[in-house]
């Protein structure tokens, strides 16, 4: 059965949503819509939140209509743009 799922694999920390890990697991074959990091155009795959304009790993999974809290970014640009030790 066909499935098409629009949206992110993952949070702003980096960690799957429930139900995408699971449409992942069972998946047949994956194709991805390439975005672009907001800052150096590479491939962006992580998704940053901004709280009072700086970046941030505070918060709720899941924040309802706070579209423009987010943007696309790369591993390098959302590394080197959180605070230091903020890996987990």
């Amino acid at each position: 059965m066909p499935v098409i799922c629009y949206g992110l694999r993952s949070d702003f920390r980096t960690r799957l949503f429930p139900g995408s890990q699971r449409l992942l697991e069972l998946a047949d074959a994956i194709e991805e819509v390439k975005v672009t990091c907001q800052f150096c155009n590479r491939k962006a795959i992580y998704n940053m939140r901004f709280a009072a304009g700086k970046p941030t790993l505070s918060g709720a999974q899941v924040e309802l209509g706070a579209e423009e809290s987010y943007l696309p970014v790369c591993f390098k640009c959302w590394d080197e743009r959180l605070p230091n030790g903020h890996r987990t």
